[in-house]
């Protein structure tokens, strides 16, 4: 078993109003964590805290650089926001249809329930900038890769930042959502269909984090380490509300989407899930 840490944070905003410019702390892994899954899953009430009261949790050096542009393929990069009773799950997600989001499954999961948000509950906003963004949808519904298992913490306890896990948490842990709207001034991301052959190749990984969830960041220049039973190992510098963020290969001027990121590891890498050895695209744009 490994150590998870999940990171809870204590939200000013309601269920109605989770994009909003928010003004909340953030309590994030703590350097020593073993495993760490990069979203957030918070209660929706009790404490307020400045902004600048927001606890470190950038896994890496932070080379991450605020992306301005709002064109392709930036503007298919969006978030995800998973609505309960009293809580929300805040990641990030790319648009790779005008109807097809894919971001990672354990977004889309409540942890108390252990099975999918209502699907109205479930959003998707795409190059959000401030207090904007370029198109909104909720779920018509979600494909998960077969044999996926979602493997929560034994058991649901908000106030400790370490909950156990097994290493099969990261394992497949993907999702395509179908969106109820059809996004289409947004172009979506194309996907790389080619598996990475080495394990020195450059990345740049994108998300909304936590401590810049209303400006899309990026870390350019990342590297893919390594790779075992599926998992990507990258250097590519993250942050909580991270998972289902891109992680790009550039080849010449071209970005193309390779992985998407879960989590992180022993602080000494992150982890990505690779997606072009089983989606499929045109498959998986309707709903049953």
């Amino acid at each position: 078993m490994h150590r998870l840490s999940w990171a809870i944070t204590l939200l000013k905003t309601a269920a109605s109003v989770v994009n909003r410019r928010d003004h909340q702390g953030v309590s994030l892994w703590a350097r020593h964590v073993l495993l760490g899954l990069l979203c957030i899953a918070c209660p929706l009430t009790i404490v307020q805290a400045s902004a600048g009261k927001l606890q470190p949790g950038i896994f890496g050096n932070d080379d991450r650089r605020v992306i301005d542009q709002q064109s392709a393929p930036w503007s298919a990069i969006g978030q995800v926001n998973a609505t309960g009773y009293r809580r929300v799950t805040r990641c990030t997600g790319s648009l790779i249809a005008n109807n097809l989001v894919i971001t990672a499954a354990h977004c889309v999961m409540d942890q108390w329930s252990r099975k999918p948000f209502p699907l109205h509950q479930i959003h998707f906003l795409a190059g959000v900038k401030g207090s904007g963004w370029l198109g909104h949808s909720t779920a018509k519904c979600l494909h998960f890769p077969s044999g996926y298992e979602y493997v929560g913490p034994s058991k649901i306890l908000p106030s400790l930042p370490f909950q156990d896990v097994p290493r099969r948490a990261f394992l497949r842990d993907t999702v395509l959502i179908v969106l109820k709207d059809e996004l289409n001034d947004v172009p979506p991301l194309q996907i790389d269909r080619a598996q990475a052959q080495g394990s020195d190749i450059a990345l740049v990984h994108a998300s909304y984090p936590a401590d810049r969830r209303y400006v899309l960041s990026g870390h350019f220049g990342c590297r893919l380490l390594a790779r075992n039973q599926h998992l990507w190992f990258t250097d590519c510098d993250t942050h909580a509300a991270s998972s289902g963020g891109p992680v790009f290969i550039q080849s010449e001027d071209e970005l193309t989407l390779a992985a998407i990121m879960v989590g992180v590891a022993k602080q000494s890498y992150s982890i990505a899930v690779p997606v072009g050895e089983w989606i499929d695209v045109a498959a998986k744009r309707d709903c049953p």
